[in-house]
């Protein structure tokens, strides 16, 4: 039985001899293997139509016939590679097709995360193609990043990211399949740590920082404190995500969006006065217009919010380890506190039940105090 034409890698490039010419069709990095199978059966139809039929017009440089009659001929030179092993695209070839991957199917604070991480890797690595990467040069980068100052959670979150391109570089079919440079690196060891009521910001810490916020500024506080929004949430929402009949703000595309077995858009519920801010900045604007611009109108990065908020924390004399997502962090432990299943918090949250558990559980005094005091009249009949 003949075997049925194909395309395979060659010099980085999809390459076939299929109908006995050597023809390449298009880089790995820019072109899909079904593109360029499809541009393999269109070359192949273009010769049946004639001998004198030209070569296919994705080729890097038409072969002479002489040539094609011979073994196959090298990579031409106008392809810039050569005659050895292909090396496959580079980390920055990598990096670009990834990102555009996650700008497509993830949050833009995955995105813009991500392309910070990268960004650093790169500096080192990026004209490097990926193949040549060894576990060596991942522990080098991370040991660097250590000896900068950066924290562990923050030097392995780059680690994550790295990885994560790989993977999805071999889901893209730019890797291939067995391909895993990192395997056997085992992640940095991250100390336990506990939240306690001392690392929450105090009701006095909250109403100094608002006190001492521009109006603008303390609009968006009040919003946070009341509704245990991550960061990113607000900066990201738009007037059309407002929902006034249910007292909320809807967001589609979220930081759970693709993980969720059963996709469901996160909501997060407006109290009184924070449903007020909301409405009256939504009042009269186009659907896709920002709650919360910045001056010139775009959307905040959480490095200037995060930069905005070091400034207000000096001005109101807060504890210097408070951030924004530390208004997350009191918003769920005062809704365990209150005694709320953490079923219900997890779900206003945004999150899993377990996150909640591990992370805040100890602060469901309520229910504990409850289980003490039933005990406590058991054992005063004895």
């Amino acid at each position: 039985m003949p075997r049925r034409p194909g395309v395979g890698r060659k010099n980085g490039h999809w390459y076939s001899e299929a109908g006995g010419k050597p023809r390449y069709f298009g880089k790995i990095v820019d072109t899909s293997k079904a593109e360029a199978m499809s541009r393999l059966w269109k070359a192949l139809a273009d010769d049946d139509k004639g001998p004198d039929m030209a070569l296919s017009a994705h080729d890097p440089e038409p072969t002479p016939k002489a040539e094609s009659q011979g073994a196959p001929s090298p990579a031409p030179a106008s392809v810039g590679v050569s005659s050895q092993e292909p090396q496959g695209p580079t980390w920055e070839a990598l990096t670009d097709a990834y990102l555009s991957w996650i700008e497509a199917n993830r949050s833009g604070a995955l995105h813009r995360e991500a392309r910070r991480h990268l960004g650093r890797w790169n500096e080192a690595h990026g004209e490097r193609p990926v193949a040549s990467i060894r576990g060596d040069d991942l522990e080098a980068f991370r040991e660097t990043l250590l000896a900068q100052g950066h924290a562990r959670m923050y030097v392995q979150k780059h680690a994550t990211t790295i990885k994560a391109c790989v993977n999805r570089g071999i889901r893209l079919r730019l890797l291939p399949k067995g391909f895993k440079p990192f395997d056997g690196i085992e992640g940095l060891r991250i100390p336990p740590k506990a939240l306690l009521e001392s690392d929450l910001p105090t009701a006095e810490e909250v109403r100094a920082l608002i006190a001492h916020a521009k109006p603008e500024f303390g609009a968006m506080l009040k919003v946070y404190y009341h509704t245990g929004a991550r960061t990113h949430e607000l900066i990201e929402a738009r007037a059309g995500d407002y929902q006034a009949k249910a007292r909320s703000l809807v967001l589609t595309k979220h930081k759970r969006s693709s993980t969720l077995r059963e996709y469901r858009p996160r909501s997060i519920l407006l109290n009184d006065e924070a449903c007020s801010i909301v409405e009256a900045r939504c009042r009269g604007r186009e659907p896709g217009a920002l709650i919360f611009p910045n001056r010139a109108g775009n959307a905040f990065t959480s490095c200037l919010l995060g930069d905005m908020f070091a400034r207000l924390r000096s001005k109101a004399g807060v504890r210097e380890h408070i951030t924004i997502y530390s208004l997350m962090h009191l918003w769920i432990s005062e809704m365990l506190m209150a005694g709320h299943d953490a079923l219900i918090v997890a779900r206003m949250a945004g999150t899993s039940v377990k996150m909640i558990e591990q992370v805040y559980g100890h602060f469901r005094h309520r229910a504990l105090a409850d289980a003490q005091a039933t005990l406590d009249r058991a054992r005063g009949r004895v």
